[in-house]
């Protein structure tokens, strides 16, 4: 094939939208909608780099792996099973080359692979005698599903996979429209690829095989040509996953590998409700289910006035028949995942849709001037209504706030790497993090690896001080619950190397020596830049003062005693730790009043933690990330649901 002006123009095209729909994320961590899995892509990348790019070998930071016994069995490394990583190794080679770790490497390979997917869409179109026009739309279709989109610069290899399909699909239908066996080897490559690095990718190319056996049996003969190329791909897949096996038996897996079926009817019916429910307008907008509906329509009239098909899309359409039941008996194996992983879709559903906008843009076909017009002008429109439907779609998947934990983790251990290289941590000390909202995530920013506590459980943790590590992580923001609610005695065992405002670093002692919170945070050789306090301060709210200084709030005071300081100058690019020491004289065990932490930039709430008021005297610990405009506001207050009468005798804060 040769490129042309016009396929130099479209590639030229796709690159400059490919930048501006995605320049602002291109180097973002991981994080918003399934930052776990594709932080754990990213692990492998940077394993790769560690292991001296040992392919057979791919390893995460975290070494004891989710799979088989949900993070229970440490090991001596991060080796764990994956699917064929070429599409991680590939990013490990660029990162080492150029001489960088940053993820628009690894974005960048993603959203390449992606544009060179489209591309082929495009040739796929033109190869069944589709329009210009008509192809253009085709790559469109698929660039605005917001769930692709959404993934096209990110770290899945679903996304290389889907291209490679397409690319596969590309060579198989110039095939059969040529017979020459060199395009059929090309085809069998890229089912191959495709399938090798992505699993359900294994359903096209077994399609392709069983459209190959309904021309055997028509015939009565087999070709080798043909069954050869299979043959070898076959093999490879099987080889590899027989590997695959060893891996995960020996080391473990962080990815899953059993199907997670339904276990009845009304099960699998609730299952698709929610899916449908979660994500059905991010798998494709309004304007393409619209789309599908008018194309069914009109293909039938079509084909019942011209009672013809062209031989090429009649094979598209046999194609298409077995990809479906091949897609829904995937699905089904893996119902259960579909209900919070949208990329699923991509991996099985996404693929048909393409061969059936494929069929429909070059079956139906208008001879009267007047029709095609009318066609391009609801395609036009169509365009338009997607392309608003996708952007308010990713806006949405980008949407993050004060109940981003992910986010917030992030923020939190942004930096470590520089922190544990300043107190001399040494790179090969093994860490056991207390706390992560994605097991990979502390592990990456610090650079490190180790064990991870994903069950916040006092025997989980009691478990896990026993292996051998070098040091304990946590996040400041969660101490309070570890010592309060999860494992009092933790402070009797640990004490604090170093740190920062967002998180610490710990060491597990002999001598056991029971510790206030100032002390096991080092609180005590600090001076707060901010100190406040009722009985200094007359600008705290709801105020109902007692002739002994000390401040009731009535049950009718939802949002009680409150305190909002403005414009604070050591918030912007900074994380500050937040310590409050309230007495209360109650004799009460709350449930669900709760002092409360919030802080809003340029109006819009950004930070919320909460916790749950105790009676008696205690600390309370929050965290703060770095906020980039000095127009804050930090707001405090006690928020008391439960109707009491609570009786405050101090209420003081310290930020450091």
């Amino acid at each position: 094939m040769k490129i042309s002006l016009k396929h130099l123009i479209l590639i030229i095209v796709l690159l400059f939208v490919s930048i501006k729909l995605h320049h602002k994320e291109i180097n973002e961590f991981p994080k918003h909608i399934h930052a776990w899995a594709q932080s754990d892509y990213y692990a492998i990348s940077l394993g790769f780099i560690d292991n001296q790019l040992d392919f057979l070998h791919p390893q995460n930071f975290v070494q004891n792996p989710q799979f088989p016994d949900y993070f229970k069995t440490p090991k001596d490394n991060g080796i764990t099973a994956a699917d064929f990583p070429i599409h991680t190794y590939i990013p490990a080679i660029l990162m080492k080359s150029i001489g960088t770790e940053e993820p628009w490497v690894f974005r960048s390979y993603i959203l390449f692979f992606s544009i060179v997917g489209l591309f082929a869409l495009f040739l796929l179109i033109k190869e069944l005698e589709g329009s210009d026009v008509k192809a253009v739309f085709g790559v469109l279709l698929l660039l605005l599903s917001p769930v692709y989109l959404y993934y096209r610069a990110g770290f899945l290899p679903s996304i290389p996979s889907l291209s490679n399909v397409i690319i596969a699909y590309y060579f198989y239908f110039r095939y059969l429209k040529s017979n020459r066996s060199s395009y059929f080897n090309w085809a069998i490559f890229f089912f191959t690829l495709a399938a090798l690095s992505r699993t359900p990718f294994a359903i096209f190319l077994i399609a392709s095989f069983c459209q190959e056996g309904l021309e055997v049996i028509k015939k009565r003969k087999v070709s080798f040509k043909i069954l050869i190329p299979y043959i070898v791909s076959f093999s490879f897949i099987l080889g590899y996953f027989i590997y695959n096996a060893y891996l995960r038996q020996k080391y473990g897996s962080i990815f899953l590998s059993k199907p997670l079926y339904p276990n009845s009817w009304s099960e699998a019916k609730e299952l698709i409700s929610k899916s449908l429910e979660n994500w059905k307008f991010h798998y494709l907008t309004k304007w393409h289910y619209l789309f599908i509906v008018l194309a069914v329509i009109v293909a039938v009239i079509q084909y019942i006035r011209k009672k013809e098909i062209a031989p090429l899309q009649k094979q598209l359409l046999i194609q298409l028949g077995i990809v479906f039941i091949g897609v829904i008996m995937y699905s089904i194996l893996m119902l259960q995942q579909f209900v919070a992983h949208d990329y699923y879709f991509i991996d099985t559903f996404l693929t048909p849709f393409i061969l059936f906008t494929v069929f429909a843009l070059t079956f139906i076909k208008f001879n009267q001037v007047y029709m095609n017009v009318m066609v391009f002008l609801y395609l036009s429109y169509s365009i338009y209504g997607m392309t608003l439907h996708s952007l308010d779609a990713q806006a949405q998947r980008h949407e993050t706030g004060a109940w981003d934990n992910t986010l917030f983790t992030i923020q939190n251990y942004t930096n470590g790497k520089k922190l544990l290289d300043e107190l001399s941590i040494p790179k090969d000390a093994k860490l056991l993090v207390l706390d992560s909202e994605a097991p990979n995530i502390p592990f990456i920013l610090l650079r490190r690896y180790g064990y991870t506590v994903h069950s916040f459980t006092k025997n989980e943790i009691v478990n896990k001080l026993s292996w051998n590590y070098d040091y304990i992580v946590a996040q400041n923001a969660n101490i309070q619950k570890l010592l309060y609610d999860v494992y009092p005695e933790l402070n009797q065992i640990i004490e604090r190397v170093g740190g920062n405002s967002s998180f610490s670093i710990y060491r597990k002692t002999k001598k056991h020596q029971a510790k206030t919170i100032d002390q096991l945070l080092q609180l005590d050789t600090k001076t707060p830049f901010y100190y406040n306090s009722i009985t200094i301060d007359s600008n705290w709210a709801n105020e109902n003062k007692t002739i002994d200084s000390s401040v009731v709030i009535l049950p009718e005071q939802e949002y009680g005693l409150s305190l909002e300081i403005s414009n604070t100058k050591e918030l912007i690019n900074t994380a500050t730790l937040v310590k409050l020491t309230i007495n209360i004289t109650n004799k009460v065990q709350f449930k669900h009043t709760k002092v409360v932490l919030a802080i809003s930039e340029k109006g819009k709430t950004i930070f919320y933690q909460d916790r749950v008021l105790l009676s008696g005297k205690h600390n309370y610990i929050f965290t703060t990330t770095p906020l980039e405009s000095i127009k804050n506001k930090i707001s405090l207050y006690i928020w008391n649901p439960e109707k009491e009468t609570i009786k405050v005798e101090d209420f003081e804060i310290k930020i450091y």
